[in-house]
């Protein structure tokens, strides 16, 4: 006997009882088994390829993916922790085999690429591919397998943000850059040394490392940072750190005195334009950035004629007292990170009058 789920007609739950021999009960559990794996797989979705991209030691690849990175780390493996630290922890553990970002390549290496966006840089690329390019420089081919020849001699915007098409360019863009990396590598020009944040600058060099170990030693883990002056984003080991010689750090105004668009407008009228400021804190102190670095040395002079005690610093110094704040070595921990520091609460404050009876007592 087989007992199974059933509704009446007027679809109310019931038990039916069905006659089987054993070889169809076992059938019937077979299926039952199959139908609970396959609901667990259909819940699970883009975790399940995530989880095998982990567990292969495969690199994961993206083009411009920060954003894209922590929306799939926070949709299908967990939310995203509270601190960069761990978000870095995160990402290492769920890509063991590396990150690789092919904008952030193709923005800094071996061709001068004006427009590095997917469309425009498969475009380029899939040219020279066809030998379009010079002489010497052609790219291999690609050939899609029997079945799946949908984006086969399709040019860049055809298909442009189809999740697929998009996958495709950049896999694509991907092994075109291994094969322009092939047999070379980036060492710089004067001393072999690398430059600011370990990127690897200069001119290309015959190298003995095949184009993989060169991929992997500049560029894993490293993804592009969009409106920033960083130079990427580093998903493993050491954060980049700009010098920001256009950033100044001011100190010593009147708390709660000024307004952020005061110090532009003050500089604008000594004659020094191009001026963005940030109030920190409770504002008595600021960071001033100047859209030239030459601008900076009469930017002090006028902050100084304007506000008396002001105290520019470069940005290295607001960076130190960031960090201080962050080990718990001043009293400044929430002022540098934007927020003015807390006091405590005075006994009057804490006291919570009793609501009136027959009055409901409401939080806002």
């Amino acid at each position: 006997m087989e007992l199974q789920r059933a509704e009446t007609e007027d679809r109310r739950p019931a038990l039916r009882l069905v006659r089987a021999t054993p070889a169809e009960v076992a059938e019937w559990e077979r299926l039952q088994r199959q139908q609970k794996i396959d609901a667990i797989m259909d819940a699970a979705a883009f975790s399940a390829v995530i989880e095998a991209l982990r567990d292969s030691g495969k690199p994961a690849v993206g083009h411009n993916l920060s954003l894209d990175l922590a929306f799939m780390l926070h949709s299908f493996v967990q939310p995203l922790p509270p601190t960069w630290p761990e978000y870095k922890q995160l990402v290492q553990r769920q890509f063991p085999g590396g990150v690789y970002d092919t904008k952030l390549i193709a923005s800094s290496t071996l061709d001068d690429y004006p427009d590095t966006s997917l469309g425009n840089l498969y475009a380029a690329l899939q040219q020279r591919s066809a030998g379009g390019g010079p002489a010497g420089d052609g790219l291999p081919g690609i050939e899609h397998a029997q079945g799946y020849a949908r984006y086969k001699g399709v040019q860049g915007g055809e298909f442009a943000h189809e999740a697929g098409f998009d996958a495709y360019m950049t896999g694509a863009v991907f092994g075109w850059q291994l094969h322009l990396y092939a047999g070379v590598k980036y060492i710089s020009a004067a001393d072999g040394t690398r430059g600011d944040a370990g990127m690897v600058v200069g001119t290309l060099r015959p190298s003995a490392l095949p184009c993989w170990d060169v991929l992997q030693e500049i560029y894993s883990n490293k993804i592009t940072a969009m409106r920033s002056d960083m130079q990427y984003l580093a998903l493993k080991g050491p954060d980049c750190r700009p010098a920001r010689p256009n950033v100044i750090y001011c100190t010593g105004f009147m708390p709660g005195a000024l307004r952020r668009a005061d110090i532009p407008r003050e500089l604008g009228r000594c004659g020094v334009r191009g001026v963005r400021a940030t109030l920190l804190g409770d504002g008595s102190s600021a960071l001033v950035e100047f859209s030239e670095a030459g601008a900076v040395e009469d930017g002090i002079a006028a902050l100084r004629d304007s506000w008396m005690g002001c105290n520019p610093q470069p940005f290295a110094a607001y960076r130190a007292v960031k960090e201080a704040a962050r080990s718990g070595e001043g009293p400044q921990a929430a002022e540098m990170n934007g927020r003015p520091v807390k006091r405590p609460r005075t006994e009057k404050e804490m006291e919570v009058e009793a609501p009136a009876p027959g009055r409901r007592c409401s939080i806002m």
